[in-house]
């Protein structure tokens, strides 16, 4: 019987030894690089003392843009949407700029289409700034435009330099000065063309060229063209700027203050995903005329996806990076959550949308309907699984 005892006594401490061992393997590693801290974690989160690494979501408000009082006020594609400090719902698009209260009620709307004061032609991302300012660039007039959030314009800023602002999103503006966009290095002549995150300052003269690239080929002067169209992912929060390429052969998350100096790089081991055969049908489509011939004849995908889909932070300094890997319910994918200091702490399954956006303790995600509509859910986000 005593032989029993210590046998299973000794099995126990084994059995410890070896669970401390496996956590220490899954550490991440920190090491310097030119001056920044960088930290390379492992396939498997590390689990980290009162820092949760999950979270669920309990929906508190639907905002329904099929509703047929935003349809008559000319609501339709939002082209971009941020909180207020008190839970206010903005949304640009075409039509103006519309603000909800916290649970989707109307409250007013204003700008408009146009070429005068005020107007704007090409609307972008929209940011409410520290200061409560609402901010967006127009890429036709090459402005940003300020407003308050109950619809005053405060003023406009004309974009005078030799800056070239390009991308998706134009640009955005930081909150104490300045702007991030995203520059290109056009020359028709080249074979290649690439783009840079850019930070420039309140005159538009840039001050520093982030990391983050995407070069592209010249379907033009290139045998060779990529199909798959990879951007810069980048997200302003907490007074930092979170960034990552698609382009980037592997898993980086870089962190920048908004003068544009790098203050840690957040690495992770990754399981590549192949492109599948139906999305690149869907890719390719069903064109006709030179330019698909073209596209059809130089077109490749490369093996896999990039590593990083999507990219968001909250304002404590943590990292949500959603990945091309899926979930396990259809549809969904799967989110890698670092802490503060860069540390994997959990990975989970997230729902789809076409965007998402963390203010407080809130996730906001804008999702398509099978309409074709789309819907502004707010969730609470509930942390648990902390580690002992």
């Amino acid at each position: 019987m005593r032989h029993i005892r210590r046998m299973t006594v000794l099995a126990g401490i084994g059995a410890i030894f070896l669970a401390a061992c496996a956590r220490e393997a899954d550490k991440p590693v920190r090491t310097t690089e030119n001056g920044v801290e960088t930290v390379t974690n492992r396939l498997t989160p590390y689990v980290v003392k009162n820092e949760p690494g999950s979270f669920s979501l309990r929906e508190e408000a639907v905002l329904d843009l099929e509703r047929e009082d935003l349809a008559a006020k000319g609501l339709t594609q939002p082209r971009g949407f941020d909180v207020g400090p008190k839970g206010e719902m903005i949304i640009l698009s075409e039509a103006g700029i519309f603000v909800f209260d916290a649970a989707g009620g109307f409250l007013r709307q204003f700008g408009r289409l146009g070429q005068g004061p005020g107007e704007y032609q090409n609307p972008g991302l929209i940011r409410v700034l520290d200061s409560g300012e609402l901010a967006f660039y127009d890429g036709g007039a090459d402005k940003f435009l300020f407003w308050s959030l109950d619809g005053a314009l405060l003023r406009e800023v004309k974009n005078t330099s030799k800056v070239r602002m390009f991308g998706p999103n134009g640009a955005l503006c930081l909150d104490r000065g300045g702007y991030l966009f995203e520059e290109m290095d056009f020359d028709p002549a080249r074979s290649a063309l690439e783009y840079h995150l850019t930070v420039a300052d309140a005159d538009f003269q840039k001050k520093a060229r982030l990391a983050e690239s995407v070069t592209k080929e010249n379907p033009l002067k290139s045998n060779r063209y990529n199909l798959f169209d990879g951007y810069v992912k980048y997200v302003i929060s907490g007074g930092r700027i979170y960034a990552a390429s698609q382009g980037a052969p592997e898993f980086e998350v870089n962190v920048y203050d908004t003068t544009g100096r790098r203050l840690r790089s957040i690495r992770k081991e990754w399981r590549k995903v192949s492109i599948p055969q139906s999305y690149k049908d869907k890719a390719l489509g069903s064109g006709e005329g030179p330019i698909a011939a073209m596209l059809n004849e130089k077109g490749y995908f490369p093996e896999s996806f990039p590593a990083v889909r999507e990219l968001f932070a909250d304002g404590r300094g943590r990292v949500f990076v959603e990945t091309y890997e899926t979930g396990p319910v259809a549809g969904e994918s799967l989110l890698a959550v670092f802490a503060p200091d860069g540390t994997f702490i959990g990975e989970q399954p997230i729902a789809p949308a076409q965007a998402r956006f963390i203010k407080g303790d809130r996730l906001y995600a804008l999702v398509e309907k099978e309409s074709g509509f789309q819907k502004l859910i707010v969730y609470k986000m509930i942390w648990g699984g902390a580690g002992k």
